[in-house]
């Protein structure tokens, strides 16, 4: 998958990439604020592949929830699907309609890929998909074209 990692802390950024590339994911780039990742959707959109799956922390270094709603623009502007990577298990619940699903903080590499497969398995209507521990799904997308 072509993934964007939007995650303020720099340790947890470098090694959801690291262990992204290691498993053959493409990894757009990293951003540790609102900004910077629309900055790189619109760069990639400009080159007109988008990512397939974005990982989002909810608190950025832009804000307490800053997150949520660069998850709400994703989806709006581009139908881009988040999946939001947190330890914020209310702002996730709360926003179950921002995003397909919720990876709960701390997380292991091996938690981390298994909630992929599943998210490649989601948006491409490869049967149903029984979440991994760590990983609850929020929604069923029909596919991008329909808005997931």
């Amino acid at each position: 998958m072509y993934i964007l990692i939007v995650e303020d802390d720099s340790l947890i950024a470098m090694a959801l990439e690291a262990i992204l590339t290691d498993a053959g994911h493409r990894v757009l780039g990293v951003a540790h604020s609102s900004a910077e990742a629309l900055a790189l959707i619109d760069d990639a959109g400009a080159g007109a592949e988008l990512p397939d799956l974005v990982l989002l922390d909810i608190d950025l270094s832009d804000g307490r929830g800053a997150g949520i709603r660069l998850a709400e623009q994703m989806r709006r502007r581009w139908g881009i699907p988040a999946l939001f990577v947190t330890a914020q298990a209310g702002y996730a619940q709360d926003n179950r309609s921002l995003a397909l699903g919720w990876l709960r903080k701390p997380y292991d590499g091996t938690m981390l890929l298994a909630s992929i497969e599943a998210m490649r398995r989601l948006l491409e209507g490869d049967g149903p998909v029984t979440p991994p521990p760590g990983l609850e799904l929020f929604a069923r997308p029909p596919g991008r074209a329909q808005g997931w």
